[in-house]
């Protein structure tokens, strides 16, 4: 609960709906090390993997993002990559059904 309503969340909220803008309202891909150098964290170490996970799954959770997981094989050596694809994001929050 701490990570998801600090300003980490906050900020990465701005920072994936000005991508999204930026990106004419298209889906994007985005990785967790994009979103920890934004948020000034080390990208170098998984051990910050939680927080980043924690915002993403509270913005999700209140209809603010929508993404998904993708895994994607490299051309060149064959490495599987996690990344995220951001397919949507609203700029208020959605109102509860009675």
């Amino acid at each position: 609960m701490v990570d998801a309503f600090s300003d980490r969340a906050y900020s990465t909220y701005c920072y994936l709906f000005n991508r999204y803008w930026a990106n004419s309202k298209q889906p994007f891909e985005f990785t967790y090390d994009q979103i920890k150098n934004h948020l000034g964290l080390c990208a170098s170490t998984r051990s910050n993997d939680h927080i980043i996970s924690n915002i993403l799954t509270m913005l999700a959770n209140n209809g603010l993002i929508s993404f998904e997981l993708i895994t994607k094989v490299g051309k060149d050596n064959g490495n599987v990559k996690t990344v995220y694809c951001l397919s949507h994001v609203s700029a208020t929050k959605p109102e509860k059904k009675n």
